[in-house]
């Protein structure tokens, strides 16, 4: 699967980010054993002796695996997360589950766009500021942006200040989800 250099350029002007790239195989899926493996190899290849700040999120799905790797200016520290999920598999009541309020799930697009969001959400939530589950996470203000679904996420820990954005689309059988996290 390719992303275009347009796409690409799309995503990182939504997302806010100097430089976006996206990296997905079929060999770097779910049914591969050694895939999160792959999948690390080839980031530490790219990133490997870099002088540019960066930071990267894994994600993998039964046929397709890959990360995200983002460029950001020095003294920015983004924070990346990224989400990959087989849309039919996500079904209605599973994702109303991770929701604390109905409100949320009604609102959002699609509940493989809900489910992929939170992923990513909680991903780009790194460290001390990671709330202790998904549920915590609020997915909100969701805008539709050419392809795009953006939204917003907050969550009960979140320290003043702090925000994070991100957004999902579809592409094939996939629902993709690429959030960040800004101080």
């Amino acid at each position: 699967m390719i992303f275009t250099a347009a796409e690409l350029d799309d995503m990182a002007i939504l997302l806010g980010v100097q430089k976006l790239e996206l990296f997905v195989k079929s060999e770097w899926g779910a049914q591969a054993l050694n895939h999160s493996s792959l999948i690390k190899l080839d980031l530490g290849e790219r990133t490997y002796k870099k002088f540019e700040t960066t930071d990267a999120s894994i994600s993998h799905a039964e046929g397709l695996g890959g990360y995200a790797l983002i460029h950001y200016a020095e003294g920015e520290d983004l924070r990346l997360g990224f989400d990959i999920e087989i849309a039919a598999r996500v079904r209605p009541e599973v994702a109303a589950r991770i929701c604390e309020h109905d409100n949320e799930f009604k609102a959002a697009p699609s509940p493989a766009a809900l489910w992929s969001a939170k992923e990513a959400g909680f991903k780009c939530f790194k460290g001390p500021d990671q709330p202790p589950v998904i549920p915590y996470l609020v997915v909100h203000s969701w805008k539709r942006k050419s392809q795009y679904e953006t939204f917003e996420i907050s969550h009960r820990q979140t320290e003043t200040g702090l925000k994070a954005w991100g957004l999902t689309f579809q592409k094939d059988v996939y629902q993709f989800a690429i959030a960040r996290r800004s101080p």
